[in-house]
């Protein structure tokens, strides 16, 4: 891809999230030419040649199963799409459950950096948000490098509860009755346009206003999580609740401060 070497498939059993990484020799765009292209630490998320995070490069990965299924959630949700499949329109992703019709009506809701029409730097700007809202150490125990097996029930008891409790997708909707307010900046939404609804909340949002309390980043994909009835991203709900570690990017079992930030401990 863009004439980069491909990383390795990762391996994890049926019953886990499968996400295959995209990431080695892919440009840094801070540095640009300067950095020969992201080389993995071994246990720091940073570049090894650049110094960089990995988020600061032009990464990427490809999903092996659904939304749903690599979220880990359960029921059927709006998990299909209905008469058409994104990459025949030229996108890299589009609402689950939009007629056809639709699916431009809602992109045109959105800024030109978050529509991920292929080839374009939306698509880019897609996958680098799916890496960063999405890491796939939170969503899966597979994928934790430092958790030791004493802990590994509590990380799944973590996990698990997430998904019960504040994990979910939105859907995108007409607004069908009138008086509805946007959750987000508290507008009235418009009778008949196009909104977002977080089935946890029972809220509608105006499609722009779809975005992490945290970083103010359209929530990519529309997964989200709910914490004291705001919405996050994945990453930055997990944050809430545990310390991250600023080297090797998990939620540690134990951490110890530093003036960077939380380190592992184990």
């Amino acid at each position: 891809m863009n004439g980069y070497r491909r990383a390795s498939v990762d391996s994890v059993d049926k019953k886990s999230v499968q996400i295959t990484d995209l990431e080695d020799g892919q440009p840094c765009l801070q540095c640009g030419e300067t950095c020969p292209g992201f080389s993995p630490h071994t246990w720091r998320k940073n570049c090894t040649s650049c110094k960089c995070p990995k988020e600061a490069h032009d990464v990427c990965h490809e999903e092996w199963v659904s939304v749903r299924a690599r979220l880990g959630l359960k029921g059927d949700g709006p998990n299909n799409y209905i008469g058409f499949e994104p990459r025949e329109r030229g996108l890299a992703w589009a609402p689950p459950g939009l007629p056809p019709n639709k699916v431009e009506e809602y992109f045109s809701m959105l800024p030109e950096i978050s529509v991920p029409r292929l080839g374009t730097p939306g698509e880019r700007h897609r996958d680098r948000q799916l890496a960063t809202q999405l890491p796939k150490q939170d969503l899966a125990r597979a994928y934790c490098r430092h958790l030791e097996s004493q802990h590994a029930a509590s990380a799944d008891d973590f996990m698990a509860a997430r998904n019960e409790i504040a994990l979910d997708i939105g859907s995108v909707q007409d607004v069908v009755e009138r008086g509805h307010e946007c959750g987000v900046c508290h507008e009235l939404l418009k009778y008949g346009s196009i909104a977002v609804m977080a089935s946890k909340l029972g809220v509608l949002y105006h499609p722009a206003c779809f975005q992490c309390a945290h970083c103010h980043e359209l929530l990519v994909d529309l997964a989200y999580c709910v914490h004291d009835d705001i919405l996050y991203c994945e990453r930055h709900y997990a944050e809430r609740l545990k310390p991250r570690c600023a080297a090797c990017d998990e939620i540690p079992r134990k951490t110890i401060q530093v003036t960077s930030g939380n380190i592992c401990s184990e």
